[in-house]
């Protein structure tokens, strides 16, 4: 199908165009780890220098959207009521991806109306996309990439190219590195160019001005692509209704080298004890002591003996047997029967105790009979002896 129109129409169109088809470019990045590793937007182009003008041709070829279609579609477009959409994954595309994949050729002011109408405004095919994975295998190979560490800062040059390049800006970051999986946004960014609504601020126009973004301390990003290990990727977007506007950056985060392994340490096990060390544990080991229970053997001497019971050979029983209902029940059992032999123990000796006192008692009351049966004795001899005294004395009368 043919579209003609007339020479103001379209002159009306292309000053349409050149004016909200604007924005910005990332010429530049670099990290904390390393500032002479730089490397630029996914899908730049360095043959495009910065300049003081705003034209789409050639000046916003490589410039990035994240939506679909790039350019909204006018009346003039047979896309016109197809709703446009942001692309929540991925790096958007640019007008020169959309040529590349159409096989369009370049873009002149002959052919920049039907290109907009036609290819610009359309809703983007999967081909025509920015292709993360090819672009960053590109720059790895050409030796570029950023390379940052965890915890510290990605830097990106942006050069506003027109109104609705200003900030600010989000970014987010997509561990996995292919461009699938971009993740919340970070906060603490910092952009030192105009900050404005809707990103529409024609005051710093041609104008490059330095993005900060964070990088987290506990990022862990696992892509490869050629020599570059734990590859990220970072986008940044404006909030321009014609856009969002930005790119992406591919990264390397250089993690800390761990420590070396503890150096080995040969213990001479016949090394005697060195002095002792006292120190504090906390109250006194030497106030308030009290008086241990020590004796002779237990069982040979269950008098004078220690009583107290063998506690490391009952630790080491009732730990051999606590995991089962059996093994605790033997161990209780077993304590019952010490505790019996114990009060056995206890009450023969009580017994023969007891005894002792007794016939203690019983020798004693026999020496006190045996006492007294003596004295009675004396006294009836005495008493016999003075009978025969006076006896004598009645016959010598």
């Amino acid at each position: 199908m043919r579209y003609t129109i007339s020479a103001a129409t379209a002159a009306a169109i292309l000053a349409t165009i050149s004016e909200v088809e604007a924005h910005c470019r990332f010429v530049n990045a670099y990290g904390n780890y390393n500032q002479n590793s730089r490397s630029r937007c996914l899908g730049f182009r360095p043959d495009i220098p910065r300049s003081r003008y705003g034209n789409q041709i050639p000046w916003q070829v490589d410039v990035t959207c994240f939506s679909s279609p790039v350019v909204p579609a006018t009346k003039d477009s047979p896309y016109y009521h197809t709703p446009r959409k942001w692309l929540s994954q991925g790096c958007g595309a640019t007008l020169f991806g959309i040529e590349s994949y159409y096989n369009l050729g370049p873009t002149n002011d002959q052919n920049m109306w039907d290109r907009n109408t036609k290819y610009y405004m359309k809703p983007m095919e999967a081909g025509a996309l920015t292709q993360v994975k090819a672009k960053t295998q590109e720059q790895a190979d050409n030796g570029m990439m950023v390379r940052v560490t965890p915890g510290g800062w990605l830097k990106i040059d942006i050069f506003q190219v027109n109104d609705d390049g200003a900030g600010p800006f989000r970014c987010r970051i997509d561990q996995a590195g292919d461009g699938t999986s971009f993740g919340n946004y970070l906060g603490g960014i910092v952009y030192d160019g105009a900050n404005a609504e809707k990103s529409v601020y024609p005051g710093r126009n041609w104008e490059t001005h330095t993005l900060t973004a964070p990088i987290p301390k506990n990022i862990k990003c696992t892509a490869k692509y050629g020599r570059y290990n734990n590859v990220c990727i970072m986008r940044c977007e404006n909030i321009a209704v014609n856009g969002p506007f930005g790119g992406c950056i591919p990264f390397q985060v250089v993690y800390p080298t761990p420590p070396p392994p503890p150096q080995k340490v040969v213990i001479n096990y016949d090394q005697p004890e060195a002095q002792p060390q006292y120190g504090n544990a906390g109250y006194n080991v030497g106030s308030g002591n009290y008086i241990e229970s020590y004796g002779g053997d237990y069982k040979t001497s269950p008098r004078t003996g220690n009583k107290k019971r063998d506690m490391d050979a009952k630790e080491e029983r009732r730990s051999s047997v606590a995991r089962s209902t059996e093994g605790i029940a033997k161990r209780e059992n077993e304590d019952q029967d010490e505790d019996n032999v114990e009060n056995d123990e206890d009450e023969n000796i009580e017994k023969r105790d007891k005894k002792d006192v007794e016939k203690r008692d019983e020798e004693n009351v026999e020496k006190r009979d045996h006492g007294e049966h003596d004295e009675e004795d004396n006294e009836d001899g005495d008493n016999a002896e003075d009978g025969e005294d006076e006896d004598i004395e009645s016959e010598i009368s």
